[in-house]
């Protein structure tokens, strides 16, 4: 089986762009690395149908907080909107109905936490609007190198 996640970018990437995965840029998360045993044309079309019934949302940086199992990753905490929380969740149940294996199954739906992790202060502020356009399909498998990451598609939400 491959292993994707998918995120928002701040700054949107295109399809090609690479990273280490010690070096993400300022992203969301919407489902951290899963495991799905269907090809990556058939996972684009499945998302691209989903994600055209959602439009873009706004939300907010609400506050700062440390995630981590040491609770040393600083993070931009965003206001979980409705239309926020809809979107992740129908993203999951997208993944379970074609029966994806979730890395950390126990940060899903009710345990969904949207946040930015602060690797430049001078970018994400309290208060800043965030809007969601798209969400990138991330492999985190395609190289023998582990550490690699590549931005597969971009796939956006409806005006």
């Amino acid at each position: 089986m491959h292993k994707y996640g998918l995120t928002t970018f701040i700054k949107q990437k295109s399809v090609g762009f690479k990273f280490n995965k010690n070096s993400w840029p300022q992203h969301i998360t919407f489902i951290d690395t899963f495991e799905i045993n269907i090809n990556l044309p058939e996972l684009i079309k499945k998302l691209e149908n989903l994600l055209s019934v959602h439009k873009k949302i706004s939300t907010y940086v609400t506050n700062e907080d440390y995630f981590g199992p040491n609770k040393d990753i600083l993070v931009a905490k965003l206001n979980n909107t409705k239309e926020l929380q809809d979107l992740h969740n129908s993203i999951v149940y997208l993944l379970e109905s074609e029966n994806a294996i979730f890395k950390r199954p126990y940060i899903l739906k009710e345990n969904y936490k949207p946040h930015i992790t602060i690797n430049n202060r001078d970018e994400i502020n309290i208060g800043d609007e965030i809007i969601i356009k798209s969400i990138s399909i991330i492999d985190k498998s395609f190289n023998t190198n582990v550490d690699l990451r590549k931005v597969i598609a971009n796939i956006n939400l409806v005006n």
